[in-house]
């Protein structure tokens, strides 16, 4: 849960889903401002894209069920994706990869019609995408970790945070030089 992550560092597991307690359903009020973050270590290079911290709108089934999402994929790539009322589901491959067993400061921001990748405190690329988030009808969970199936922990969380404000480098930059202390 996320308090247990505020707290220290903690392993998801990889083969269910990591939901954090108390906040399934709970969704944030502004359809156009986000700013997602997560600090982690990628211990191993995952076999497939694993969730690092997600915001699903729905019940599992297939796309678009992502309201926001942080996830690794192998080699280093990572996306930011965000799942809205019209047009749908986006998502951007960041154009600054990864290392893994190196803890990073990996987030997201979304203004209602650009959705930006950050990575330790730097852009990490952008994708135009207007339109509002799809919060879903109020059986969302908010998720650290994997998004199952059989595979092995791939990563240590260390902390996370979601808020309905917009960062920008500056304050990106800052959180970032704050944060190194956190992990």
């Amino acid at each position: 849960d996320l308090a247990s992550v505020w707290g220290g560092s903690v392993v998801m597991p990889g083969d269910s889903n990591s939901y954090i307690r108390g906040a399934a359903g709970l969704a944030l009020t502004s359809t156009t401002s986000v700013t997602m973050w997560a600090i982690a270590k990628i211990r191993s290079d995952p076999a497939s894209r694993k969730s690092i911290f997600t915001r699903n709108h729905a019940t599992w089934g297939g796309y678009p069920y992502i309201s926001v999402a942080l996830v690794a994929a192998p080699s280093g790539a990572w996306y930011v994706e965000i799942g809205r009322v019209s047009p749908g589901y986006t998502e951007m491959r960041a154009s600054t990869d990864y290392t893994v067993d190196t803890i990073h400061l990996f987030g997201l921001t979304y203004d209602g019609t650009t959705l930006r990748a950050w990575l330790d405190g730097e852009a990490a690329g952008s994708v135009s995408a207007a339109g509002e988030i799809d919060w879903g009808p109020g059986t969302g969970k908010w998720e650290i970790g994997s998004n199952g199936g059989n595979e092995n922990p791939v990563a240590t969380f260390y902390r996370a945070g979601v808020e309905e404000t917009v960062w920008d480098a500056a304050a990106w930059a800052s959180f970032y030089a704050k944060a190194r202390g956190l992990a």
